[in-house]
């Protein structure tokens, strides 16, 4: 999943589409968590530790305003999402960041508010 973190830290913004599974869900629970590690970046090195943050936050539609710009950096650094992008039913959403959860192996950990 791709995703865009304002500098910060307090709204992510993501693309879906209106039909899917994870909108439908957010519509119906506006409560998230979002996971991001480096488990792929690492491989199968055991020699590094796997850092992960998880964040808890709240979904809110965007108006149609934000929804341009917003498109438009997502765009420019991920390309890759041309395909979602022309898709008519493709929805841009927000996740306004409440609080984070970052650990650095299994067992050192930071927790804080956003």
């Amino acid at each position: 999943m791709t995703y865009l973190l304002i500098d910060d830290l307090s709204v992510l913004y993501l693309v879906s589409t209106r039909e899917s599974r994870k909108y439908q869900n957010l519509l119906t629970n506006p409560r998230v968590s979002f996971l991001v590690d480096t488990r792929q970046k690492l491989g199968t090195s055991a020699t590094e530790n796997i850092i992960s943050i998880t964040y808890e936050g709240l979904f809110q539609p965007l108006a149609d305003s934000e929804t341009k710009n917003v498109k438009a950096n997502l765009f420019k650094d991920h390309g890759e999402l041309t395909e979602i992008f022309n898709n008519p039913d493709a929805v841009v959403f927000a996740i306004k960041l409440k609080s984070f959860l970052l650990l650095d192996g299994p067992v050192d950990s930071y927790k804080g508010s956003l």
